[in-house]
């Protein structure tokens, strides 16, 4: 492999010296016109290409941000991943993507990397109860600023988040609105995601609805959907209607019940979270809430982006932290029935 041409070989060629070559191609009008193209000309005939990840090192002014995700797979954090990139390349900075898997050990290797590369941000995405606790250290002695989606109310931390407990009670009082009255909910009981869980019950008994335990059931593997379907439906008292903590999930669920011969919607309701980008287009439309990821993105990278100005001007004072939630929104689809004086249109959506 040829070895890169560097200033300094720019320099010998021309016989001047490395800092003229330098401050030439940067601009600098303390070099003469004539010098300065002969300087240009030579690079482009060379092929020289600024470094520019050095020269942000030396300043300071690296235009990076670290961005770290628990997955990919996953559709929700990749509509994610591709605003937060989006954003980004629209004010000239780049994003380096870290994705730890669910591995705290891996998310704390990735934290300290970015440091080391000089990033001048982070956006975290918190999936663990206290996992930054451990984190926020270590952030604060690099002096990287950063942004969680999710909820570091308690941590010092700019963060955003959709209102996961407003979505939860809006969609099981929408259900119950309309007709539904054994409502079942399927997910992660005791993650982060609990917040769905308390939304859910609070619309329960809001609403006049009995709370069964044997309706609540704790799985978030979609591959164990069938199971968890076919266990609901041979109770005594099967459910007229499941919510959903993802959409992913919704989607088994759906297949789990063609498989088992129930109708949707009119024996049985199908709601999920997050609306992402295919519930719209499955041959029965899912009802979901959408979280406005665009919108948290958008006001995190927000915050996230004062910070790196305020430190790129030389500091001034400290922001406070701020801990922000984004309402959701219904959007209401074919897997739901719609009674006629409920006052919703079935190709709408309810925004609150």
């Amino acid at each position: 492999m040829a070895k890169a041409i560097g200033a300094k070989d720019i320099a010998t060629m021309l016989g001047v010296s490395r800092s003229t070559v330098t401050r030439a191609l940067n601009g600098d009008p303390v070099v003469n016109k004539e010098t300065a193209a002969q300087v240009r000309s030579m690079a482009e005939k060379l092929g020289y290409r600024k470094n520019s990840l050095a020269s942000g090192l030396v300043s300071g002014k690296t235009g990076m941000i670290g961005c770290i995700v628990p997955e990919i797979a996953d559709p929700f954090y990749g509509e994610m991943v591709s605003l937060i990139n989006a954003y980004m390349a629209s004010r000239n900075m780049h994003m380096l993507l870290g994705i730890f898997n669910e591995d705290e050990e891996s998310a704390d290797l990735l934290i300290k990397r970015f440091i080391d590369y000089r990033v001048e941000g982070m956006v975290l995405h918190d999936t663990f109860s206290g996992f930054l606790k451990t984190k926020v250290a270590i952030l604060e002695n690099s002096g990287v600023p950063a942004v969680v989606m999710g909820d570091s109310s308690a941590l010092g931390l700019d963060s955003v988040m959709g209102d996961d407990e407003l979505g939860g009670y809006e969609i099981v009082s929408f259900l119950a609105r309309n007709g539904y009255k054994r409502i079942a909910h399927i997910g992660d009981l005791a993650g982060t995601l609990q917040q769905r869980v308390v939304g859910y019950k609070r619309a329960l008994l809001e609403n006049n609805l009995r709370y069964l335990p044997e309706y609540l059931v704790n799985c978030r593997q979609p591959n164990r959907m069938h199971d968890v379907v076919s266990g609901l439906l041979s109770l005594a008292e099967p459910p007229d209607a499941i919510f959903c903590d993802n959409d992913i999930i919704a989607m088994e669920v759906m297949s789990a019940l063609a498989f088992h011969g129930v109708q949707i919607p009119d024996q049985m309701g199908v709601v999920g979270f997050d609306n992402i980008a295919m519930s719209s287009q499955l041959a029965v439309p899912l009802t979901t809430v959408d979280l406005n990821v665009r919108e948290i993105v958008n006001k995190a990278l927000e915050f996230l982006m004062e910070r790196i100005e305020t430190q790129r001007a030389g500091g001034g004072l400290p922001i406070k932290p701020r801990n922000v939630k984004i309402p959701p929104r219904l959007c209401i689809r074919s897997t739901t029935k719609v009674l006629e004086n409920s006052n919703v249109e079935e190709t709408g959506a309810i925004a609150f």
